[in-house]
């Protein structure tokens, strides 16, 4: 498990953006089967534990005087990121290569949903958009009124907070053998 984490680490290091998440997208995997070993539901597993470890509120923005403001007052609903989300991440990237979660008809939070970089910190761009700690919401309304929602996340950022959670869940478990099972062989 650490020596996955080392190499997500360094992928992020050498701008190696895929490399590291296909890697993270694996962590709930093998965390979820350590915790949940009879479960034979892989979605159901992979969900439970990314909604009991993996802190969520880092994807979400709260409706606030900010959001206010960026969206004439109106509660939009803001799409974010949850376990659905993240597992139709995990399916989509590592099965068909892409991230069109949005597509999901289970994934109803969000109409449009891109990997970038894209800086930290929180303030409101030049078109009022959102910008909180690395990864950007809005919503775009065209000219029937209709609504777009955007969800654009930070690569590391996302991976950053899986893999966080996956090192405290690691440093939880007493008996560090239950890893070797998900562990491969690499032989000169």
């Amino acid at each position: 498990m650490i020596k996955r984490i080392e190499e997500i680490d360094k992928a992020l290091k050498n701008d190696m953006p895929e490399s590291a998440l296909a890697l993270t997208l694996t962590l709930p995997d093998i965390c979820g089967q350590i915790e949940a070993p009879n479960e034979k539901k892989v979605g159901k597993r992979y969900k439970d534990w990314i909604s009991k470890n993996v802190a969520l509120d880092k994807f979400d923005v709260y409706f606030d005087g900010l959001v206010t403001s960026a969206n004439s007052g109106v509660d939009p609903k803001l799409p974010k990121m949850d376990a659905e989300a993240i597992y139709r991440l995990r399916c989509h990237f590592l099965h068909s290569g892409d991230a069109d979660i949005h597509d999901d008809s289970t994934v109803s939070n969000m109409d449009h949903f891109v990997l970038k970089k894209i800086g930290c910190g929180e303030y409101e761009d030049a078109n009022g958009r959102l910008i909180v700690g690395g990864f950007t919401i809005y919503i775009e309304r065209d000219e029937d009124g209709k609504e777009t929602k955007h969800y654009e996340i930070d690569i590391k950022y996302l991976c950053d907070i899986i893999v966080d959670a996956a090192r405290r869940f690691y440093e939880q478990i007493p008996d560090k053998h239950v890893f070797l099972d998900h562990a491969i062989e690499i032989v000169d």
